[in-house]
């Protein structure tokens, strides 16, 4: 069990030193990275921008001042989350992240908070993994038994014409590279925001090409769609938002 728990710090898989537009969060000087959180019901934290402090450490969980920097994946969650974060540290392993935002995971109860970067299952522990602009960091829960949930990721249109279709395109990544895998199966809800607060209407192709969903939206004349993402065993996707034109 004890060497069960020290891989998974290490990454292997990685415990992490362990949605809905983007939000800008002020602070720092650093690159700007943006952080979410996925609950298993719900979204936790939507994904927001942050530039963390380019100096400073986090002293979370009793970690020695100077030991986990703060312009590392560690000082991105506590920008973003406003400090609402807590973990143990654990020496030449970094912090075991055990609570986001109120939520708490313990691995001997089934499940641990799993660090992502870029939808990837990260290689190092949030101390030890030094943000790069433009990243995406993803903190979720990862059962202590059986394979890793993948993050969805969807792709489509940014601008749409009302009444013609468009596609969406849903895979995750298969952990071998660049490499990516269609979804067969997933679901998507979605919310709108529209001119005069019209309510359109959004059909739903039967059939479409592996990993797509084929939408039209009618009755309305401009404004903007979210979209999110689920599949059973994986983790929902970041809110997709397409803007809807005549």
């Amino acid at each position: 069990m004890q060497l069960r728990r020290s891989l998974l710090l290490t990454g292997v898989p990685l415990a992490a030193g362990l949605a809905l537009a983007s939000n800008a969060l002020a602070a720092g000087s650093g690159p700007a990275v943006t952080v979410r959180v996925e609950g298993a019901t719900k979204t936790l934290l939507p994904a927001s921008t942050v530039s963390a402090p380019t100096t400073g450490s986090i002293t979370k969980g009793h970690t020695p001042a100077g030991t986990c920097p703060a312009d590392s994946a560690a000082g991105a969650l506590n920008l973003a989350t406003h400090g609402r974060w807590n973990g143990s540290y654990y020496k030449g392993l970094g912090i075991d992240v055990s609570t986001i935002l109120g939520t708490t995971l313990s691995y001997s109860k089934g499940s641990y908070w799993g660090f992502y970067v870029n939808d990837r299952l990260a290689p190092k522990g949030i101390c030890d993994t030094k943000i790069v602009k433009g990243e995406s960091l993803l903190f979720a829960p990862v059962p202590a038994k059986g394979k890793a949930p993948k993050p969805i990721v969807v792709t489509g249109p940014k601008t749409v014409t009302a009444g013609t279709p468009f596609n969406l395109h849903a895979f995750v990544y298969t952990g071998k590279g660049n490499r990516t895998e269609a979804l067969s199966s997933w679901h998507a809800r979605w919310t709108s925001s529209m001119m005069h607060g019209a309510q359109p209407t959004v059909d739903q192709a039967r059939t479409a090409p592996k990993g797509d969903l084929r939408f039209t939206v009618s009755g309305v004349s401009s404004g903007t769609l979210t979209f999110v993402v689920s599949s059973k065993g994986e983790i929902r996707s970041a809110a997709t938002t397409v803007k809807v034109v005549k």
